[in-house]
């Protein structure tokens, strides 16, 4: 799909719904391994913490660990589909036995990934076959049964599983009275269009219906971000707690005025912060690099005049007046969203 191509009707948001680290949280709950589990649970990010425990001499330098981070993600996701330590290390430019280090270190540590791994392998030697996670059985080629298995017992199973929570949670906003359209899916991330006067409703919509029911049927507990765009290239974070009824949004200069006069329609707020940003040599200066600007000039579109506007960014919280009185649904629905029905999808492909 062509991101450019994302086109919204006015008055509608897009939403950018990201996994956050799919293909080891899949393996961290399916394998059951309380320490891998554990880095997801607490919200860590699962790669920096992986990258400290391979250099734990350098634990407290987050420089060193910035970088050992990189490395370690291509290591440790390439490792556990069986692909060669000394080839990834070739590929992402580090010594073999560096390389090899991380991976014994990853697999040291967290030993019921590596029980899991041998065990889907096992099975691949001793019948020729592959079996899924949802226990189909696949004709393997014993020649590469730790590629194959790994394969089809993560990254397909992880692939699937997605694509049926991200139909879920449209599903549901549909019955809900949102007018929702997916606007495409691309394997851990999905876009979406909506109204803006329902912007919370559709996010506490994922939240059920996307993130629960995945959690419920599957294990994996799939966190995501959930971002918000008018241009797809200017996706920026959104955040919303039912609780406190407090909001977050990160919103282009050029852009506020749009959102409320849209929102306004859906809600009665009062804005609780407001903290407007400042591009300074492409640098905010709160500091991190822009990598809208960066998007753009990969994509040959070119800023002049107010164009530049969308470079200059404000932080709004918004607090709700009063608790929504239309989301019964939110409390009282059948758990997981059963009263729609299950989902059908090939099961073999998982």
């Amino acid at each position: 799909m062509e991101l450019s191509s994302v086109k919204l009707k006015d008055g509608y948001l897009g939403s950018y719904f990201d996994i956050s680290q799919a293909e080891p949280r899949s393996i961290a709950y399916l394998s059951n391994d309380p320490i891998f589990v554990e880095l997801y649970e607490s919200g860590k990010d699962a790669y920096r913490e992986l990258a400290k425990m391979s250099y734990p001499e350098h634990a407290d330098d987050k420089a060193y660990i910035d970088g050992a981070r990189v490395n370690c993600k291509g290591i440790i996701l390439s490792g556990i589909y069986g692909q060669s330590i000394r080839t990834l290390s070739e590929r992402i430019g580090v010594p073999y036995e560096e390389g090899n280090h991380i991976w014994q270190s990853f697999i040291g540590k967290m030993l019921k990934v590596e029980e899991y791994r041998q065990a889907a392998f096992d099975y691949v030697m001793k019948y020729g076959q592959i079996q899924t996670v949802l226990g189909d059985r696949i004709v393997a080629n014993k020649a590469r049964a730790y590629t194959s298995c790994m394969n089809h017992k993560i990254q397909n199973f992880t692939a699937v599983i997605l694509a049926y929570g991200f139909y879920n949670a449209i599903r549901y906003a549909i019955h809900y009275g949102i007018d929702a359209t997916v606007k495409g899916v691309i394997h851990d991330a999905c876009i979406n269009e909506f109204p803006i006067n329902k912007v919370i409703h559709m996010y506490l919509t994922c939240e059920k219906h996307f993130r629960n029911h995945v959690k419920q049927h599957f294990i994996p507990d799939y966190k995501y971000d959930f971002d918000l765009f008018t241009d797809y290239f200017f996706h920026i974070p959104f955040k919303y707690d039912n609780d406190t009824r407090i909001m977050k949004v990160d919103l282009w200069r050029n852009e506020v005025d749009y959102f409320f006069d849209h929102f306004s329609s859906g809600y009665h707020f009062k804005i609780i912060d407001r903290k407007d940003y400042t591009k300074k040599n492409n640098i905010y200066s709160t500091g991190g690099i822009d990598n809208a600007l960066l998007l753009m000039n990969k994509t040959h579109k070119i800023m002049e005049g107010e164009e530049y506007l969308k470079m200059e960014r404000s932080t709004i919280e918004i607090e709700l007046n009063r608790p929504l009185d239309d989301i019964d649904w939110y409390y009282q629905d059948p758990p997981y969203g059963e009263d729609l029905g299950p989902l059908k999808f090939n099961r073999s492909v998982a």
